[in-house]
């Protein structure tokens, strides 16, 4: 089941949230599958799976819309966005102690995402075409997830309806969907998919969502859920053990927070550094790779996968990373030294003497 965090404001700091403006034309439905694709994102847990939308922006935090029993587990959840990043879920809210099947999601990132724009789902007629999307779940013959874009179409509106479920539309959908936003033909979130029904005979099936001025009337009464735990900051606890200097500790740490999302920059720097103090070269020179990939403007970070290789005999290696270190940082006379002793090492004597020269002159 999934879980959620509280949403914190943060001073000094506006919240950004979309809200409609009519357009002038209407869209072609591959123009609002592209838009309605940037915003939709997948949810996973050890228990469950589901579909999301991201509504709204506060600095580094994401808040996604969902249903809460996509949001309801104990297990912790994790999101992947459209450009495939995977994002620990920092926060998790319901409705109600979960009696309206509505939540919402938090996750920190520092990329730029768009927001679904908000609409008027008490303007939805019956008969109004619209769009339903999801992540539904692997099925035989489809072995993976993916972003799926269906045409729907609203038969009914309720006046009631079971944990919030007042639309009603023609098109079913499979496990890993709920949670996935309705949106009408210009790509305006109106409701959250969240189940399929159908009669005694199973000849009619229909989708139900519940119409966003239902989380409108309700957001005020969001808390969060007692079976939500936030997770540690790993990276925080990392960054203080290596000040420590314990460096097996930080390494556990940071690799905590890179099985969530490999890519973090903090912990792969973080963990290189450990790995680099420890004297687990190999370690810290495959972290270096990864962070030289997001970040090959610090000196450091050449500097010391430079030491990792000379300490492995890597020489040509070791001087070419000591190369970019000096042209990042050309005033460094431990750099010009170090790369002396390598040349030394390879008896190229002429070098090794310029570096050492101007190391002394330094």
């Amino acid at each position: 089941m999934n879980q959620y965090l509280p949403f914190l404001p943060v001073l000094g700091i506006v919240s950004t949230i979309t809200f409609s403006a009519n357009p002038l034309l209407a869209l072609e439905r591959a123009e609002v599958s592209t838009i309605v694709k940037e915003i939709t994102v997948q949810i996973e847990g050890e228990d469950t799976s589901g579909t999301g939308t991201i509504i709204e922006q506060d600095g580094d935090t994401y808040t996604v819309l969902t249903c809460w029993h996509v949001a309801n587990t104990e297990l912790g959840l994790k999101i992947v966005t459209a450009d495939g990043e995977t994002h620990e879920v920092t926060g998790v809210q319901n409705i109600d102690d979960g009696n309206i099947d509505l939540a919402t999601i938090q996750f920190e990132s520092n990329t730029d995402y768009e927001l679904a724009e908000l609409g008027d789902s008490e303007a939805i007629i019956e008969g109004a075409n619209a769009y339903v999307v999801g992540y539904p779940d692997p099925i035989p013959g489809i072995p993976e997830r993916g972003y799926d874009f269906q045409d729907t179409n609203i038969t009914r509106k309720l006046q009631t309806g079971e944990n919030g479920y007042r639309l009603v539309h023609n098109t079913t959908t499979t496990g890993g969907s709920s949670g996935g936003g309705i949106f009408d033909e210009d790509g305006v979130l109106i409701g959250i998919h969240g189940r399929t029904t159908s009669d005694a005979e199973g000849r009619n099936a229909y989708g139900l969502a519940i119409p966003l001025e239902v989380f409108f009337t309700e957001e005020a009464n969001l808390t969060t859920p007692a079976n939500f735990t936030p997770p540690q900051d790993y990276a925080s606890l990392g960054r203080r053990k290596l000040n420590l200097k314990d460096y097996q500790g930080a390494v556990d740490d940071f690799s905590q927070v890179l099985a969530v999302d490999p890519n973090n920059f903090d912990a792969l720097s973080g963990r290189a550094e450990a790995y680099f103090w420890s004297n687990s070269f190999d370690a810290a020179i495959k972290d270096y790779d990864l962070v030289l990939q997001q970040n090959n403007n610090n000196a450091t970070y050449f500097f010391n996968r430079a030491y990792a290789h000379s300490q492995l005999k890597n020489h040509e290696k070791a001087i070419a990373d000591y190369t970019e270190a000096i042209r990042l940082d050309p005033e460094d006379a431990i750099t010009y030294y170090n790369r002396g002793t390598k040349y030394d090492d390879l008896k190229e004597y002429e070098k090794a003497i310029a570096d050492y020269t101007e190391a002394i002159r330094l």
